[in-house]
């Protein structure tokens, strides 16, 4: 009977523990997702982790499980921030840069560098996708594409008086997963110049 009542406690320790609280944190990290998020297209996504994760737990995957809920998690905290975007300024500081594309040398794209500010100030980290290597970096600056109309508008305001004087250029609310431009923008970066 001592056996018995070990196995069990093992079993509930090391199966039936853990799966319950992969359950749980789906269904938490759902219901605030459904709470703050401002869009259909949140809630669509977060539908759609949710129903990843609790068909590998159906499949007794529980990594398949976790990195839904890692995804959930981190579509919450994408839905929970705020922030303005800025042009960068300052001394010895690159506001804009722009680059020749390797298979079309006779174009040029155009980039405000900018970093996100929140509330409080402070700059915050983020993943952004890298237009020209394909991979998502965790930066606190890149260049976003503009057109070149945008690009030389902002040149010309740094170099009247070395100010720009419209920095923001994209604001994201909480409840959003984009943020809303200021600028023509294609909403691409980069995340090295």
């Amino acid at each position: 009977l001592a056996v018995v009542a070990v196995v069990a406690w093992a079993y509930q320790q090391a199966v039936v523990a853990p799966r319950q609280a992969l359950v749980d944190g789906l269904t938490e990290a759902h219901a605030a997702i459904v709470a703050v998020a401002r869009e259909p297209a949140a809630q669509t996504a977060a539908a759609a982790l949710v129903a990843d994760g609790r068909a590998a737990l159906v499949e007794s995957d529980r990594e398949a499980a976790r990195r839904a809920l890692e995804a959930l998690e981190s579509l919450r905290a994408d839905l929970e921030r705020a922030y303005e975007l800025r042009i960068v300024v300052g001394e010895g500081e690159t506001s804009g840069v722009w680059r020749v594309p390797e298979d079309n040398a006779r174009a040029r794209n155009y980039y405000l560098v900018v970093e996100a500010i929140d509330a409080s100030g402070r700059r915050l980290t983020l993943p952004i996708l890298n237009e020209e290597t394909g991979r998502v970096e965790r930066v606190s600056r890149w260049g976003l594409r503009v057109d070149e109309a945008t690009w030389n508008r902002v040149a010309a305001d740094k170099a009247d008086d070395g100010i720009i004087q419209q920095r923001t250029v994209g604001r994201k609310v909480a409840g959003e997963l984009e943020p809303v431009y200021r600028v023509e923008t294609t909403g691409g970066a980069i995340t090295r110049w």
